[in-house]
């Protein structure tokens, strides 16, 4: 887990919000604190698929997966960048982004997992349904198991992935699986942003229509 915990996955971005919270990645001592307990057998394949005791937040996926896919250099994301008075006065200007460390992933795997990303969205991946036309996307899928109820549904999607300029997680909560419900919601933002197309809104006066069935789930695996 020493590993998981040098991209910074467990902490805090830093994220001009108030009270971020941060995820978990769980260690020995986790364990034995709040388990009283070794980790069980098995806990780092289940940990390694993103199961067990492991938290990440949506803003720390947004983080790592954005430097593993460009130059491996993780910067503090930031909600506003530039702020000015009305007579041009410069309140908050982050515009040259804060290098917050350097990912210890080779340039030619983060090639690879960019060919893999890529390889999710095509024709017969799990995430097909992210794919924007004209547009090269990469992304990953994942299916939360949930306790209380239906599994949770995830998507991270990278375009362009050859050039990335935008990172889309997105969680739908109780639903199933990622690539089902998750992965069409992230292709619209990426859409909109990309290529500003909206979808045009129905009438006022228009009734509303039937809500069609949901679509079939993709193949995907646990935890995958």
């Amino acid at each position: 887990m020493r590993f998981v915990a040098s991209l910074g996955l467990g902490e805090a971005t830093g994220i001009d919000l108030p009270d971020e919270r941060s995820g978990l990645v769980p260690t020995i001592e986790w364990y034995r604190q709040h388990l009283a307990a070794e980790p069980p057998a098995g806990a780092v394949i289940n940990l390694s698929i993103g199961q067990g005791e492991l938290v990440l937040t949506p803003i720390e996926i947004a983080s790592v997966v954005g430097a593993v896919v460009s130059d491996g250099t993780v910067r503090r994301p930031h909600l506003g960048l530039r702020a000015e008075t009305r007579d041009g006065r410069t309140l908050l200007d982050r515009r040259e982004p804060e290098r917050v460390r350097e990912l210890p992933v080779a340039a030619r795997d983060r090639a690879v997992i960019r060919d893999l990303m890529a390889a999710v969205v095509e024709p017969g991946g799990t995430g097909g349904r992210a794919r924007v036309a004209d547009i090269a996307v990469g992304g990953k899928t994942g299916t939360a198991q949930n306790p209380h109820g239906g599994d949770h549904a995830l998507f991270v999607g990278v375009a362009p992935i050859d050039v990335p300029r935008l990172v889309v997680v997105v969680v739908v909560e109780g639903v199933g699986h990622g690539g089902t419900y998750a992965a069409p919601v992230a292709q619209q933002v990426m859409e909109v942003f990309l290529k500003g197309k909206k979808k045009p809104k129905a009438p006022a006066d228009s009734t509303p229509a039937a809500r069609p069935a949901p679509p079939p789930p993709d193949l995907e695996t646990e935890g995958d």
